[in-house]
């Protein structure tokens, strides 16, 4: 928090978990996205979990609920899971509005993608639907 302002002035990008943390040696409950996001830092990275398990996606998806309900603008924080992380690696030419000839890779929630009990019910991948919840549905019947 002390640094905020100097960063943003840098101009850098910063790689934030995406969760409500706590002050060093105390129980205050404090979220660097919002801090960083209010002193002017235009490039925030939050932070994916570092394993794909369910339990890891689970606890990203909720700490993304928590910074959003915390203050975090909307924008910022899908900003800080699709396009700066991209950029990050150079891909942003990849991670794009769609448009015809794109590279069409989407995922469609039925409901608000910051809300962590939100379920995907479409996904595309390069143009190939990889899942639709429907279809699976209809072959368990």
């Amino acid at each position: 928090h002390e640094v905020a302002d100097a960063i943003a002035k840098m101009g850098v990008r910063v790689y934030l978990p995406s969760r409500i943390s706590f002050l060093p040696s105390t129980r205050i409950r404090t979220s660097l996205p919002l801090a960083m996001a209010q002193a002017g830092v235009e490039s925030l990275v939050l932070m994916p979990p570092s394993t794909n398990s369910f339990n890891g996606v689970m606890e990203w998806r909720m700490g993304l609920a928590d910074l959003v309900r915390e203050g975090l603008d909307r924008q910022t924080a899908l900003k800080g899971i699709s396009i700066e992380p991209a950029k990050a690696m150079g891909q942003e030419e990849s991670v794009a509005s769609l448009s015809a000839g794109g590279s069409a890779t989407f995922v469609i929630f039925d409901g608000d993608p910051l809300d962590p009990f939100s379920e995907v019910t479409f996904l595309v991948a390069a143009g190939d639907v990889v899942y639709d919840r429907e279809k699976d549905k209809d072959k368990e019947n």
